[in-house]
């Protein structure tokens, strides 16, 4: 075959095995609704994240995007989500409601985007997936053998009208039986 007829003799191959609009698409939407759910997991829910943004960009450049706005395709992609930003979602599609709109499958993505941000945060983060250690923990990682560790603790106390912040010390000691 001459190259110039090989050449797209190639490129109609690769177009219509890799290159058609619907097959693409399925394959985008079957990738962000099929799998495991993703838990208390800040980078799984980032790629989530991503993977479901990129979905969506590709089905914008094709025409598609109607084709994940589907109820059943939503709540597919939703389901995969940990349980609580289940219940931030259902409060976010109440407040979309209450604007007078359709959810679509651009307010699922931003929505989870702001969520792997969230749990992603390097300080904050680890609070809602029980990062932070506490009690025998705690003094465990501040155990020195032989030597007492202090350390300075702060602690926020909220009444019906104020705040307050209250810093405590703690001496932290080995104990051993001998």
């Amino acid at each position: 075959m001459h190259p110039d007829d090989g050449y797209l003799h190639a490129r109609t191959l690769l177009a219509d095995r890799f290159g058609n609009n619907y097959k693409v698409s399925d394959a985008w939407i079957k990738k962000v609704t099929e799998g495991p759910a993703i838990q208390n997991n800040p980078k799984r829910l980032r790629d989530f994240a991503d993977q479901l943004k990129t979905c969506a960009e590709t089905l914008t450049a094709l025409g598609m995007l109607h084709e994940m706005s589907s109820r059943s395709e939503l709540v597919k992609v939703i389901e995969r989500l940990p349980f609580h930003l289940k219940s931030r979602w259902l409060r976010h599609v109440k407040t979309i409601r209450d604007m007078g709109r359709s959810r679509n499958i651009c307010d699922a993505v931003e929505f989870i985007m702001v969520a792997a941000e969230e749990l992603n945060d390097p300080i904050f983060g680890a609070l809602v997936q029980g990062g932070h250690k506490t009690g025998q923990e705690f003094a465990d990682k501040l155990h020195v053998k032989g030597r007492c560790k202090v350390v300075s603790v702060s602690t926020l106390e909220r009444s019906n009208s104020t705040m307050r912040c209250e810093a405590v010390t703690l001496r932290v000691q080995e104990v051993t039986a001998r």
